[in-house]
């Protein structure tokens, strides 16, 4: 099987769905298929070209038995809805361009920009003549108009037309859970077209360790301090401003200290409000390399998710899950009714709190901090639970089995089609 993966971010980019891309490449290939990546050049999450990195139209890389094909595109370091639209809409017309440049493949797997990129990949399939496979990672445009980049007005419902255009002709759109289907079926698409497939984490890359560890001595953590953590993106719609509201009401108690590490649209804001209200026990750090990504995890006493109020209908933060890899009890700010409240209440993993709800949170940090034993308990289930869901060798394995149910099938249509069809 030959298969072409279309992906705008990519290590060394530390963006989840990048990493995840590379370790469905390295796996399929490590199976014997062909597989060829076309990304761009690294520059998330700043905006900004990496050091030692040169944009040009197209460059070919072996990395062991697969290709990685970077293609040129706009950078900007602007957070404003244009120049964002602007580097998708160029990425998506240098990968359709590129890729028709790259030879037969069998199958095209597009993880690629929002809408623009679903229909470049659209048009790669079409003039190869492929099977395609749609993954949705965050449902678009809603998770646009949620985040108050764009106005749910005329071109909102022109672009989730666009994104249904799409969907309507992929061979399958991956979604990441029920919550998503849900909203394809609303869409009125085809129940046959979805497949639910898991997100992961590399199981060897995320593990437990202790929490007292060499880099949470290098960063001058005390060993005595009891760590809420809040590691990953920290997006528009994470609604992680309200950490610094739960950190000022305990404030009185030094001994816990609120850790956010990454980067972001509302790092600023939540940066801004910290100064603003003089908060000693929180702090900030940008993201770590992905080779200290273990320690920076087992570094929490506790781990916390937050999502603005309905915003669970069209996201699931992937940090969940290295929080679950980690092993360690999981604070969900988030409604009752999303997808990461379901994950964490089968899991028996964690607390779900009220979105928004700074006491509740505040509670929350204290109970586990108050209930080692309950705890530890959540900390194992929630491993458990990754594990038999979530681990990398199970997830990749199945998207592999779907690449390969879907170019049978756009085989036998094939076949059929060549000798006349039935009679």
């Amino acid at each position: 099987m030959r298969a072409l993966i279309v992906c705008y971010a990519y290590p060394p980019e530390p963006a989840p769905g990048g990493v995840m891309a590379q370790e469905l490449a390295e796996d399929l290939a490590g199976q014997g298929h062909e597989v060829t990546v076309i990304t761009g050049f690294p520059n998330h999450p700043e905006g900004v070209l990496y050091p030692g990195w040169r944009r040009r139209m197209l460059a070919v890389q072996r990395q062991g038995a697969m290709r990685v094909a970077r293609t040129w595109h706009l950078v900007s370091r602007s957070r404003r809805t244009v120049p964002r639209a602007l580097f998708y809409l160029s990425f998506a017309v240098t990968s359709l361009v590129n890729a028709l440049r790259l030879g037969p493949c069998d199958v095209v797997y597009c993880d690629s920009t929002p809408i623009f990129g679903a229909v470049s990949c659209w048009l790669i399939a079409v003039l190869k003549r492929t099977a395609l496979i749609y993954a949705i990672f965050d449902m678009y445009p809603e998770a646009i108009v949620q985040a108050g980049l764009m106005s749910p007005g005329l071109l909102a419902r022109a672009l989730q037309w666009l994104d249904c255009f799409v969907c309507r002709r992929a061979d399958r759109v991956v979604v990441i859970a029920e919550g998503f289907r849900e909203r394809l079926l609303e869409r009125g698409l085809s129940e046959s077209r979805i497949a639910v497939l898991p997100m992961w984490v590399d199981r060897d890359e995320v593990h437990p360790l202790p929490r007292v560890n060499p880099w949470r001595t290098e960063k001058g953590i005390p060993n005595e301090a009891f760590v809420v953590l809040y590691a990953g993106t920290i997006g528009l719609v994470s609604g992680a401003q309200i950490l610094t509201e739960v950190a000022e009401q305990c404030a009185d108690e030094p001994a816990i200290l609120f850790l956010m590490v990454g980067q972001g649209l509302a790092k600023d804001e939540a940066q801004r409000l910290a100064q603003e209200k003089a908060l000693a026990n929180m702090r900030f750090l940008d993201f770590q390399p992905r080779e200290r990504l273990a320690e920076v995890q087992a570094s929490a006493d506790v781990s916390v998710v937050t999502l603005l109020p309905g915003k669970g209908r069209n996201s699931v933060p992937s940090k969940v899950l290295a929080y679950m890899a980690a092993g360690r009890p999981i604070i969900a700010s988030v409604d009752a009714d999303s997808d990461t409240a379901r994950w964490i209440t089968e899991a028996a993993c964690g607390i779900v709190t009220p979105p928004q709800d700074a006491g509740a949170l505040a509670e929350a940090v204290q109970f586990i901090r108050d209930n080692p034993d309950y705890a530890r308990d959540m900390s194992e289930r929630g491993r458990e639970f990754f594990l038999a869901r979530h681990s990398r060798t199970a997830a990749t394995s199945a998207y592999q089995a779907l690449f390969e149910r879907v170019v049978a099938e756009q085989r036998s249509r094939g076949s059929t089609q060549t000798t006349g069809g039935p009679p």
